[in-house]
């Protein structure tokens, strides 16, 4: 769900049956509870940190709400003309209160901050001491930058979670063959940051609501177009797939990537109704990749896609590392150490796109391995492992991702 709030605490009256009755209140009420009777929670999208038009608190008071510069200007570090003045009691007050409203009123699970960095870590704190209090299992989540600059390392001290461009720009790399198993172990092994106390800290994700569908960043096609992929074009997107939901931290994915949405190239399509809304013939059409998707995710919430969701950093050893000799297709043992149980997970992913790699790795040298994900199917019963083994070593075919568990 978006969230502009234009008045901070109303809900936007045009999604409403009878706006004029202010129908739409117990109307969110009611989609809330249908959420969580399905045992899903909601997660707000709010922007605070600038307003909408006309500016109604900038004819209240203009210095009291927003940031200016020393001719009186209102600062654009938005992007949207105007910026909240986070610094302020009465605009700290104004978004404390309409987040416990929305907490209060319709029962919300969460928050995700919009341009967090312009809110400030003060405002952000304050905003956590104020409202776990209310609700314990509330998630708050943060994009950590502006035009201005990004929040601070002591974001770790808090519960926030924090948008990561680190794997979104260096997996759009990795997945073209131009990376390196070094970023790729990295994101794999969820390694900590200076903003990553715990996995939980870093948010993954391939594209989001406001910038190119991962597809056109991927594509073969002229223009960043790629409304109609290669096949190329479907085996990397499904090798980033792979590495996002094996790597520790909180997987995005956003609506229409499982059916390969594309915005046909344009990056920003804030006015673009026509590209904005969901082709949902793309489903059928990419029915396979959907399933892909799905699969992944059922996989990730299985048992045993459970070694890939530690709660804390764990120990080196719980990792084993095995990289190809060109420095770029890597498998990675799961759980070496045996800490978290018996079983084991190992992943394997190749982003070349002419060879085949061998790596210096076998499933069978860690027990009995179960294939269960490779490049066109995922399944936790098993797949048929057609995956060669030469002297020690496993054969992965170009552009290509598999899982083994092991027991």
């Amino acid at each position: 769900w978006g969230y502009m709030p234009v008045n901070f605490f109303a809900p936007a009256s045009h999604y409403s049956l009878n706006p004029e009755q202010a129908s739409g209140i117990r109307e969110f009420q009611k989609v809330i509870s249908a959420f969580h009777d399905k045992g899903m929670v909601v997660i707000l999208d709010v922007v605070y940190n600038h307003v909408g038009v006309p500016n109604h608190l900038a004819r209240i008071d203009k210095g009291l709400y927003f940031a200016t510069d020393k001719f009186g200007r209102l600062t654009n570090h938005s992007g949207c003309g105007n910026d909240l003045r986070s610094d302020s009691p009465a605009a700290r007050r104004l978004v404390i209160d309409s987040l416990k409203y929305l907490v209060r009123t319709f029962d919300i699970d969460g928050f995700r901050l919009d341009l967090a960095e312009l809110l400030g870590i003060e405002l952000l704190r304050e905003i956590e001491r104020e409202l776990l209090p209310i609700k314990p299992s509330l998630h708050l989540i943060a994009e950590p930058w502006s035009f201005r600059g990004r929040l601070t390392d002591a974001m770790s001290e808090t519960t926030y979670s924090l948008w990561g461009d680190d794997l979104r720009e260096g997996l759009l790399e990795y997945a073209q063959g131009k990376g390196d198993a070094t970023s790729v172990l990295r994101w794999l092994q969820g390694l900590p940051g200076s903003v990553n106390g715990r996995p939980s800290h870093t948010v993954n994700y391939l594209e989001s609501h406001d910038d190119y569908a991962f597809v056109d960043r991927l594509t073969e096609r002229h223009r960043r177009n790629g409304s109609n992929p290669t096949e190329l074009d479907v085996r990397r997107h499904r090798l980033a797939l792979a590495v996002l939901l094996t790597s520790p931290g909180i997987p995005m994915l956003s609506a229409g990537q499982d059916f390969l949405r594309s915005k046909q190239g344009v990056r920003n399509t804030y006015l673009r109704g026509d590209l904005n809304a969901l082709d949902y013939s793309l489903l059928e059409k990419h029915s396979e990749h959907h399933a892909y998707v799905r699969d992944w995710i059922a996989l990730r919430m299985s048992d045993v896609g459970k070694l890939l969701c530690p709660a804390e950093h764990p120990p080196q050893s719980y990792y084993q590392s095995f990289e190809s000799k060109d420095g770029q297709a890597v498998a990675l043992l799961i759980n070496t150490d045996r800490s978290a149980g018996s079983a084991r997970l190992l992943f394997a992913v190749n982003p070349s796109a002419n060879k085949d790699v061998f790596l210096p790795v076998i499933p069978e040298q860690f027990g009995k391995p179960v294939l269960v994900a490779d490049s066109e199917k995922v399944s936790t019963q098993g797949l048929q492992d057609d995956f060669a083994r030469k002297t020690g070593s496993l054969c992965l075919p170009s552009t290509s991702s598999a899982m083994w568990t092991i027991t």
